[in-house]
This record gives structure tokens, sequence and C-alpha cells, in this order.
């Protein structure tokens, strides 16, 4: 494959997040979450915007993925809106949650109407009664990458800006992972990241990677960081 060459993989990528519940213009008695800091290693601050950034919506059980890609094909298709779903586990202490993470909605309004639409074609919202107010939560995300070789072992986003990732040597645990990821944290010396543990298919094996956000990225950028990943991971 040519460094210039656009192509998709599937994969999951999995990070924490500071999660709290909405109410307005959702399906009432539904659960909604909303992220507070989606990126919590780049922001020095709240972004505040007048649309959101990350939902999760709740809903009535583990979908399968396929069932779910269908049904939001078919919705963008006859709806013509602009916005992203993916399916994604939310942990929040002894509680799991299955939820289909939305991006890029134009407006708060959007949330209702796409609610109805997914539980139209039988992906039904969950019914919660409880609320949470800044809970962290571990998100596991299960979706499809858009990606393009930059460099051995690196790897833009297609889709997605400030995005980028850099294939790691092993698997590791979270534990592991956010062991060697505070290393690489403290000692770097370059404009701030995010960083999320994740992995794809790629030439037909599994690659582990750490999913990079930063509106700084370019090239010797991403080579200087995947130098400093690959001196900490052994």
């Amino acid at each position: 494959m040519g460094k210039n060459k656009k192509f998709e993989v599937f994969g999951t990528l999995s990070k924490s997040e500071t999660l709290f519940t909405i109410s307005d213009k959702t399906i009432p008695g539904t659960l909604v979450f909303e992220s507070f800091q989606p990126f919590p290693g780049y922001y020095n601050e709240v972004p505040n915007e007048a649309k959101p950034v990350y939902l999760y919506i709740g809903l009535e059980k583990d979908y399968e993925v396929f069932e779910v890609s269908r049904a939001f094909q078919h919705i963008k298709k006859t709806k013509g809106w602009n916005f992203e779903a993916a399916c994604a586990s939310v942990k929040i202490y002894n509680k799991t949650f299955h939820t289909l993470r939305l991006r890029h909605l134009d407006s708060y309004d959007d949330i209702k109407p796409i609610q109805e639409a997914f539980a139209e074609l039988g992906i039904k919202p969950k019914t919660i009664t409880g609320k949470w107010k800044q809970e962290e939560g571990i998100i596991t995300l299960k979706k499809t990458f858009c990606i393009q070789k930059v460099a051995k072992g690196i790897f833009m986003d297609c889709s997605e800006d400030y995005h980028a990732y850099i294939l790691l040597p092993k698997y590791m645990t979270s534990e592991e992972f956010n062991e060697y990821n505070q290393q690489v944290i403290y000692n770097w010396f370059g404009s701030k990241f995010d960083s999320a543990k994740g992995a794809f298919y790629y030439k037909f094996k599994l690659r582990e990677m750490v999913r990079i956000y930063s509106k700084k990225l370019d090239l010797n950028y991403l080579e200087d960081l995947q130098k400093l990943y690959l001196s900490k991971i052994k």
C-alpha cells in the first residue's frame, strides 16, 4: 500500500472521559451522556461550543455492529443528516452501558430525532431514572477508521481532523498502557496531545496502536512521538 493511498480499517479505541447525563432535547426518560472534556490531555479548559462534541446515546441492549451500521447508513441516506455514529460501551464504576457514540451534530436539537430514527429501525434507546454528574467513564469504541499511511508505523486519519495513529510493538492491558503513556507524557516537551489505546486490522493482522490528538500534527511531530513511545515500550 502506497503512502498516499487512503483505506478503511476496522478496530477499537479505549479511553477515559468525564461524562454527565443530559435530558434536554432528548426522548424523555432515556439515557444520554455528554463528554465533559473529550480530549483531556490536550485541552486546558472545557471547550465553549454551542453544539455537542461527543454524545453517548444509551441503547436497550448490545446490538451487533453491523445491525447498527445498517440503521445508520439508512438514516443518513433517507434523512440527509450530517453526523457520525459508532458503537461504544461506557463503564462507570461497576456498571456498563451499551451506547451509540455520536459526533458532528449541528445542534442539540438533533438528539431526539436521531434517537427516534434509530428506534424506528429497531435500535431502541435505554430508559433510565438515574443521573450522573462529571463521572469518569471508560469508553470502548468499535468503529471503522479511514487512514492514510504517512511513514512507517504512522497513519493520519482521513475523516477526522487532528487525529493520527502510531503503531505499537505489542499488546498491553489498560494498566500497562497507562503506565507507559505517562512515561511518554513526562518526557515529552513538544506541544500537548491527547492519547488513547487502540487496535485495528491492517494487512490481515491486528495491530496495536495509540491514537494521537493534537492541532499541531505534522510528520516531524509524529516521528518524534513515535521514537519516544518505542523507546519506552519494549
